[in-house]
């Protein structure tokens, strides 16, 4: 399962769902120790602000407005 591009696809699907709902930003929280997700956060666009207080890195992806319905 590993490699499998699977975590690409599910967040691509939750930033389009996002998307069609004119959400204007998706934010979450990853352990610093999380490589692979923090990799996959920056690949697709997500900024990462370290937060040692909580010992959390926060990833936010600001998202453009829909530019109309999609087929």
């Amino acid at each position: 399962m590993v490699g499998q591009g699977l975590g690409h696809a599910l967040m691509e699907k939750v930033i389009r769902y996002c998307r069609d709902r004119s959400i204007r930003a998706i934010v979450g929280q990853v352990l610093p120790d999380n490589h692979r997700m923090l990799a996959l956060a920056e690949i697709i666009g997500f900024t990462k602000h370290d937060d040692m207080a909580a010992e959390v890195v926060e990833v936010r992806l600001e998202l453009p407005a829909a530019s109309g319905p999609r087929p």
